[in-house]
């Protein structure tokens, strides 16, 4: 991992606490439809602890600005639909 920038927190640090609201978020809304919006730091980050089993290098996949990413996930099983999906934004 890189080292942490000036002032600011360690990537562990950063990952940790993204692991820690994507729990948070599946416990308290287990039977309801939730959108979370990231950037693509963000989501390089959510989306391989969204997958089964977690992959590392899902990390390094490209995040465009203004990408959409589509997971379903229904007793605890998980589908990933969409990752990096960018049609919309050449509309």
């Amino acid at each position: 991992m890189a080292d942490p920038a000036p002032h600011g927190e360690s990537p562990r640090d950063f990952i940790t606490r993204l692991s820690d609201v994507l729990r948070f978020v599946f416990s308290q809304h287990r039977d309801n439809i939730v959108v979370l919006v990231g950037d693509e730091k963000v989501n390089r980050v959510l989306l391989p602890r969204l997958q089964d089993p977690p992959r590392a290098a899902a990390r390094r996949r490209a995040q465009d600005a203004d990408a959409i990413n589509k997971t379903d996930i229904v007793i605890g099983r998980t589908r990933i639909r969409r990752i990096n999906e960018t049609l919309h934004v050449a509309l």
